[in-house]
């Protein structure tokens, strides 16, 4: 046996498949699943292959759903810590690897995120500038942000 690897029993091997097809039944593609859970239980993503292949499991079929958007929008108070928690959450995703997100997705999602602080700071000064008028016009809000 070579150096550094490990010997797993064949319920260990099972789990590990088990694991592998829940990855894909959240979305992760089969060889995105395997390369994850062959790295945590330190053998090669084929290693994988040839326990489901031994073991006489059949890789799941995942339908994607189609989600249809109605034409009324709901409000949802969605506040600067929450989207400050996803944001993080994303990166710690990125940052261990475990294939949820990918670069491109989360540069998106820092993008979106740099843009919702830009327009609350819009927001404040338009705050600011309707309060230092209202003491001296009788019309408030005069500059409005829709």
């Amino acid at each position: 046996m070579k150096k550094g690897t490990t010997t797993l029993n064949k319920t260990a091997r099972r789990d590990a498949i088990r694991r592998t097809f829940s990855l894909v039944k959240d979305g992760t593609s089969i060889t995105k699943a395997r390369q994850i859970v062959a790295k945590e239980v330190n053998v090669k993503p084929n290693t994988l292959w040839l326990w489901q292949n031994k073991l006489n499991l059949k890789t799941p079929n995942v339908t994607k759903t189609v989600i249809k958007r109605s034409n009324t929008v709901k409000h949802q108070d969605y506040t600067f810590g929450d989207m400050a928690q996803d944001v993080r959450g994303i990166m710690r995703s990125i940052v261990k690897q475990d294939g949820r997100y990918t670069i491109k997705e989360a540069n998106v999602v820092g993008k979106l995120y740099g843009n919702e602080i830009s327009r609350a700071k819009l927001q404040l000064e338009v705050h600011k500038h309707n309060t230092k008028i209202s003491t001296k016009a009788k019309n408030n809000n005069l500059l409005q942000l829709t």
